[in-house]
């Protein structure tokens, strides 16, 4: 193994470590706000965790198996999908297209309930942790593994093309 294979092995398994704290803080974060002050995930925030769960995994078994380059591939897929998600969660959000997510001003009684006691939250309440909607800190943080895992699959493409 040669010094600059080694040294983007090293760099992979940085990325895996960042990708990984990355994930976790996001889960952590949802999970506190759910359990410790009581705001309910909807539809599209419970996809997001689901997004960062498989990012968490796929990072931390990268470290571990040979094949780095093909889990930093599935990384930045995952990563791409969560974005796209994050865009549509915050255009939800923002009232430009309608989603089952969003839930309107009932109409009658029985809607008035199904409201008041439904589990899931909804996106028509935009929810702000320092003052930024939580559909764009699950952006931000996507975009952040996306770079990360970019990043070493361009280094690692330039370093096999000059071998």
């Amino acid at each position: 193994m040669n010094s600059s294979n080694l040294s983007l092995q090293i760099s992979a398994n940085r990325g895996f470590v960042f990708i990984f704290m990355i994930s976790l803080f996001a889960l952590a974060s949802s999970l506190i706000l759910d359990l410790a002050f009581d705001v309910k995930p909807c539809r599209l925030c419970a996809i997001q965790r689901l997004f960062f769960i498989v990012l968490a995994f796929a990072s931390c078994a990268g470290i571990f198996i040979q094949e780095k380059f093909l889990i930093l591939g599935l990384i930045a897929l995952f990563s791409a999908a969560c974005i796209a998600v994050s865009l549509y969660h915050l255009v939800v959000q923002l009232g430009i297209v309608s989603d089952p997510c969003s839930i309107g001003i009932p109409k009658d009684m029985q809607g008035l309930k199904d409201a008041l006691f439904n589990k899931q939250a909804s996106c028509s309440k935009i929810t702000l942790v320092a003052g930024i909607p939580l559909s764009v800190w699950s952006l931000l943080f996507s975009l952040a593994c996306l770079i990360i895992s970019g990043k070493i699959l361009i280094a690692h493409r330039r370093n096999t093309q000059t071998d």
